[in-house]
């Protein structure tokens, strides 16, 4: 994973820091620190298990917004209309959900703060450097929630990691009549062996297949967002890999709260 400094080191610092400055024993500072830890804990333990009891927390939501549960939110960009899919999207889709038509969503909250966007919200943007945040990080569980307060799927690449680069989101109504949420993902290659196996699996360099691999997926299978940059080519090296880059101490950061702007 590297030094630790690059994945712990921000947090440490400003606990430390922090906690710090709440001392008020001086003849005991260590002592009183110890307390003041302890306390705080205690407090972050009971905010995860109850969030209710977290006044500082805000519930509120964009307008237009759709809250999917479990801490998945859609936010706009959203079309306005149903409209037909392309010709790419259409095959996906369809051979999926039997879809040919739907509204197409920009944006999706995820459970640790992030916002993972997509093509569909990006490519809006007209600025020259403007932020790219629609690579991500999902997991297929061997069985999982996809009506994610109740029912149950078997997914169809059981128990693997992969890495993706998002179109659009979009919802649609299940036999029961609830809306599930789904994610069209255009699939990064499987990392290649060799620099993987050289780099201790740190470097996960990718092929990126743009619309050669497009699957729809739950959005509850996807982990957090990640980046993907080129790989700088070196002689022999295989041609269009992309290596993955993800967030320092996300792992961390979720024990004391983060949050993406929406």
């Amino acid at each position: 994973m590297g030094p630790g400094g690059y994945f712990t080191q921000f947090t440490l610092e400003r606990a430390i820091g922090d906690f710090g400055q709440a001392i008020r024993q001086p003849a005991t500072p260590f002592a009183n620190l110890c307390q003041i830890a302890l306390r705080q804990s205690q407090v972050n333990a009971l905010k995860t298990i109850y969030p209710f009891l977290d006044k500082d927390a805000t519930a509120h939501l964009p307008k237009f917004s759709h809250d999917l549960g479990r801490g998945f939110v859609l936010l706009r960009p959203r079309e306005r209309y149903v409209k037909k899919l392309e010709v790419e999207a259409h095959a996906a889709v369809h051979a999926a959900l039997g879809k040919s038509s739907l509204r197409k969503w920009g944006r999706l909250r995820l459970p640790n703060g992030q916002v993972a966007r997509s093509l569909f919200s990006e490519i809006r943007r007209k600025a020259t450097n403007k932020r790219n945040s629609r690579n991500i990080k999902v997991f297929y569980y061997k069985t999982s929630y996809v009506n994610i307060n109740t029912e149950l799927l078997q997914f169809n690449r059981d128990n693997k990691m992969e890495f993706g680069e998002v179109l659009f989101y979009f919802m649609v109504e299940n036999p029961q009549g609830d809306l599930e949420a789904h994610a069209l993902v255009s699939v990064y290659g499987p990392p290649d062996p060799d620099m993987l196996e050289m780099s201790y699996h740190t470097l996960y360099a990718c092929e990126y297949l743009g619309t050669d691999d497009l699957q729809v997926i739950p959005v509850i299978s996807i982990v957090s967002v990640v980046s993907m940059q080129p790989l700088p080519q070196k002689p022999g090296d295989p041609e269009n890999l992309w290596f993955v880059v993800e967030k320092s101490g996300l792992d961390d950061i979720e024990l004391t709260g983060y949050v993406d702007p929406m």
